[in-house]
């Protein structure tokens, strides 16, 4: 049985505001999904995404139920629309506070903030240099620099119109529905078959999958006990897990894969690997056996600072997150939520130095839908066509 995958293009969800609009078919998917949806008929594409709305999509796309404990944050209510989505996206390490009280929910998000947070729910591990030329490339935030060089050395992020990553820009909504678009391949929410013969990100959220077919992946599981064979799959891929009790089977030698910080009880092939751990299958020939820790190709990476505090961590000194960007681990003197670039140039703007924590977001309405209501304005963001 050939599992019911998501296509490329569908076209069910209709909004009297995109038609015609460049992102019209990324927001078709994606809204027939369920992963986001629109207010009173329209989806507002050029619209600024919120930290609400972002924590919200990350949350419907995951199928996340953990929940973290939000009582430290004033700006937060317990029966907000966007608090479970926030609690979830805590616990499973996608997002964290402004401040040590402060979520922010209005708050907009630039451009690098939102690369972090997708990396991060994906498994994506940070890379060390970029490769391709970016005039504006200088211009990333060191917190971001390894996620944002990861994502564009995997094709998932080309930068904007005029060939510029724009890190600082605020991004919008149809922004977000095209790089999910254009990066999530194969979106498996049943049980079955799946053969792969487009590259791209296979995320997995059903419980018993197996992968056939030869197209180059990265295969992301991400639903709890989740049974997932490659039996047959010839292609080239790298596996991430960010959910616990995973089983692969039958991943052929050479495949890497990853259990990232937080998981437990994941298994290759009948092994145990530790979180945070890279494992690579061996041959058979090669030999050997191992758990997480070490053999048989077995590798455990040297840990690596945290970028991204929690209020309270052991570290030698407290740290409190970065004001606003929950990725940030050494606030910038730029405001990239109050920049005002020329709306007809976003490529060109010139940021102003201003205190990230002053920042004035627009009131919420209490009777937003889960994706949030349309935002108004276009706060920095070019309204034409945008290549993520």
């Amino acid at each position: 049985m050939l599992t019911s995958l998501l296509p490329a293009v569908a076209m069910a969800a209709e909004y009297s505001d995109t038609a015609g609009h460049w992102a019209e078919e990324s927001i078709a998917r994606w809204s027939d999904a369920g992963v986001v949806q629109g207010s009173n008929g329209q989806f507002n594409p050029e619209g600024m995404m919120t930290r609400a709305e972002a924590a919200q999509v990350f949350a419907n796309l995951l199928k996340l139920t953990g929940k973290a404990d939000l009582s430290a944050y004033t700006d937060v209510a317990a029966d907000a629309w966007y608090a479970d989505a926030f609690a979830a996206c805590v616990a499973q390490g996608i997002m964290n506070g402004v401040a040590a009280d402060q979520m922010d929910p209005t708050g907009t998000v630039t451009r690098e903030m939102f690369f972090v947070m997708f990396a991060r729910a994906l498994g994506i591990k940070e890379e060390s240099s970029l490769n391709g030329s970016f005039a504006d490339s200088s211009e990333i935030s060191s917190w971001a620099k390894g996620y944002v060089y990861a994502l564009v050395n995997n094709g998932y992020v080309n930068g904007t119109s005029a060939g510029d990553i724009a890190p600082k820009l605020n991004i919008n909504r149809a922004s977000v529905m095209a790089l999910l678009d254009q990066t999530i391949a194969y979106y498996v929410v049943e049980n079955g078959t799946v053969e792969l013969k487009e590259s791209g990100v296979v995320l997995v959220l059903a419980d018993n999958v197996t992968l056939t077919g030869d197209a180059d992946a990265t295969v992301v599981v991400a639903a709890e006990g989740a049974k997932v064979s490659m039996k047959g799959y010839t292609g080239d891929a790298t596996v991430s897990v960010v959910a616990d009790d995973v089983a692969l089977t039958n991943v052929p030698a050479g495949v890497a894969v990853l259990a990232v910080e937080g998981t437990d009880g994941v298994t290759v092939n009948g092994k145990t690997v530790t979180a945070g751990t890279d494992y690579t299958v061996p041959s058979q020939s090669s030999g050997g056996s191992s758990s997480g820790g070490g053999g048989g190709g077995s590798v455990t990476p040297t840990p690596e600072p945290d970028p991204d505090p929690q209020p309270g961590d052991d570290d030698e000194e407290e740290v409190t997150p970065a004001p606003d960007d929950p990725e940030e681990e050494t606030p910038t003197p730029e405001d990239p939520e109050e920049q005002e670039p020329k709306p007809e140039d976003p490529e060109e703007q010139d940021p102003k130095p201003e205190d990230p924590e002053e920042q004035d977001p627009t009131d919420p309405d209490e009777d937003e839908s889960e994706f949030g209501e349309a935002q108004g304005g276009n706060n920095g963001t070019d309204s034409s066509e945008e290549v993520i």
